[in-house]
């Protein structure tokens, strides 16, 4: 069950009561994201509008075993939210500092790169703030993902590098396309009941049981230590995942550094070794929402260039972009946006 409680003006006290298998590690999770990079939160009624409906920042909060002593797992979660704004007071936003990077594995280099954001969304323009413009933006093209589409504005029709994507997005659409990462525990992703089984991950800090799994629901990847990267890509007509094969190579993973976990974008940083020499070589990784491949660049603090067995290695999966959009999803005041 849960509630929300008056608060101070501006702020919501929320409560609910976790019960059953997997009580603990669901309060984990809520206790994650109470801490993570998230930033603001939907938090709204289902099936109907509450006075409620909003935007919220994270003040505080706590999860607990209701009674330590007692038998079973029923556990006690609680959190301060802080009002943001609604759909009323502020557009969805997508801010942006696109930048070059140093991506060598690409044999056909893409000069320009895209904004992922949920198809569902309307009423999609770039707002430049420093110009104070405001101009139309229309998708380039759209991905099919496992949770729904999401459609790339081409950053090219920017006013600037620095502008920011605004829109409207009903709050039950929220998070549905977002970049996920889980913690396989070891185990398939759903029981026999279609219950989901792995545990989603907000902190880079979590302490996975099993491997990291990276997900932006056209493309996932499994980043096992021991037994190297497992990647899958979304077939929108049957409805499932298929296995992408990396190529064979001397090269493997073995180590996974988890670096920022955030709704538009993850990253990681990911050290491979060559087995027949036992070099080691260090990429950064970042996985963007609506994206069919994954961007690798070199490390400031790496000096060489990707190895040529590790770059063909790594081809099936890398992306061609040597641009980075560095997205962040935020909010933007309609008032700062009205013209």
């Amino acid at each position: 069950m849960s509630k929300p409680l008056s608060h101070k003006p501006g702020e919501l006290r929320f409560e609910f009561l976790l019960g059953g298998d997997g009580a603990g590690r669901l309060a984990a999770q809520f206790s994650e994201l109470l801490d993570s990079d998230y930033g603001v939160i939907p938090f709204f009624g289902v099936g109907e509008s509450t006075e409620y409906d909003g935007y919220y920042v994270a003040h505080s909060g706590q999860s607990e075993p209701l009674d330590a002593t007692a038998a079973g797992s029923l556990q006690h979660v609680g959190a301060v939210l802080e009002e943001a704004g609604t759909r009323q007071s502020h557009w969805r936003s997508v801010e942006m500092n696109v930048s070059d990077t140093q991506n060598d594995i690409t044999n056909n280099p893409a000069q320009s790169t895209a904004v992922g954001i949920p198809a569902a969304a309307t009423r999609m323009r770039w707002f430049d703030p420093v110009a104070d413009e405001v101009q139309l933006a229309t998708p380039s093209a759209t991905t099919a993902t496992e949770f729904g589409d999401v459609a790339l504005v081409a950053t090219s029709d920017a006013p600037t590098d620095s502008s920011a994507l605004i829109y409207d997005l009903p709050y039950v659409a929220s998070g549905k396309t977002d970049v996920r990462v889980w913690d396989d525990r070891g185990v398939a992703k759903t029981d026999a009941e279609n219950v989901v089984q792995w545990d989603r991950v907000f902190v880079p800090a979590h302490d996975c049981v099993g491997s990291p799994v990276v997900s932006n629901g056209a493309i996932r990847l499994t980043l096992d230590a021991a037994n190297g990267i497992a990647a899958e890509k979304w077939v929108d007509g049957s409805a499932a995942w298929q296995d992408v094969e990396l190529n064979d190579s001397d090269w493997s993973l073995v180590d996974a550094d988890l670096v920022n976990v955030a709704p538009a974008s993850v990253g990681s940083q990911l050290v491979f070794e060559n087995s027949s020499s036992g070099v080691q070589h260090a990429l950064n990784m970042r996985l963007d929402r609506g994206r069919t491949k994954v961007l690798f660049t070199n490390p400031s603090g790496e000096d060489n260039q990707t190895p040529s067995g590790l770059a063909d290695y790594l081809r099936p999966i890398a992306s061609d972009e040597v641009e980075t959009t560095n997205a962040s999803l935020d909010l933007r005041s309609r008032q700062e946006v009205r013209r």
